[in-house]
C-alpha cells in the first residue's frame, strides 16, 4: 500500500538467462519445493502441518523438497517422524546454483511461509519458471503477485489449515503461472524514470 510520487520502488528482478520455463519429466507425484533456511521465522513447520493436514484428505501422491539447513530442522523431523511422514518429504542441504533452474521447473508448487520476508528472490525465480507460489500476506512478495492470484497465493502467518486449503486447490487445478520479472526490465524502466525527472528538473 506503499504510495508515495517523491518515492521509486525499484523491485529484486529475476535474471531470465538463469531462471526460465523448461520442459523436463516431472514426478508424477505433485510436488512441493521449498527454499530457505531453517529458522523460526521461515516457519517450515507451518508446510509441513498443511502437508499433513492435506493427506488426512486422502491425498497420498504428493512429496515435499525442502532445501536448507538450520536449527529449526531437528523440531521438523521430529514431528515428520512422529507422524509417519517420511516418504512425503526430503531433506536437502543445497542445490548447485547452476541446477536451481531445474529443480524450479520440476515443481507443482513453491511453498515459503515466511512472515519476516522483505522481499523473498526465491518466489521471484519460481513465478518466472511458471511455478504457482504460496507465501504469506503482508511480505514484500505479496506486492509482485497479481491482485487476481493473490486469493491463491497468500495466507495468513502460521494459518497451516488455510494453507493445506490453498495448496488443495493447486492440487485440483494445475497450470503454470506467467511473470516476467526480468531483471534488465526493472534496470530500464528505472533508468529511464531517472533520466524523466532529469529532463523535468533541466526546465525548471
Amino acid at each position: 500500500g506503499f504510495s508515495n510520487r517523491n518515492r521509486y520502488i525499484l523491485y529484486n528482478g529475476v535474471d531470465t538467462r538463469k531462471f526460465y520455463k523448461k520442459e523436463i519429466r516431472k514426478d508424477q507425484r505433485f510436488t512441493i519445493g521449498c527454499i530457505g533456511n531453517f529458522f523460526k521465522t521461515k516457519d517450515h513447520i507451518t508446510l509441513i502441518k498443511a502437508v499433513h493436514e492435506f493427506k488426512r484428505r486422502g491425498v497420498e501422491d504428493i512429496k515435499v523438497r525442502l532445501i536448507g539447513s538450520g536449527p529449526t530442522m531437528d523440531l521438523c523431523k521430529k514431528y515428520i517422524t512422529e507422524h509417519k511422514l517420511e516418504d512425503t518429504f526430503s531433506f536437502e542441504k543445497e542445490v548447485d546454483h547452476t541446477k536451481l533452474n531445474d529443480f524450479y521447473n520440476s515443481l507443482d508448487l513453491f511453498v515459503l511461509p515466511s512472515y519476516y520476508e522483505a522481499f523473498g528472490c526465491v518466489y521471484a525465480e519460481a513465478l518466472q519458471c511458471g511455478v504457482p507460489v504460496i507465501a504469506v500476506k503482508n511480505q514484500g512478495i505479496e506486492e509482485v503477485i497479481r491482485e487476481d492470484d493473490r486469493s491463491y497465493s497468500l495466507i495468513d502467518r502460521a494459518d497451516d489449515r488455510g494453507l493445506a486449503d490453498l495448496i488443495e486447490f493447486r492440487y485440483n487445478h494445475r497450470s503454470e503461472v506467467d511473470y516476467n520479472l526480468d531483471i534488465d526490465k526493472y534496470i530500464k524502466d528505472f533508468l529511464n524514470h531517472i533520466h524523466t525527472l532529469s529532463l523535468k528538473k533541466a526546465y525548471r
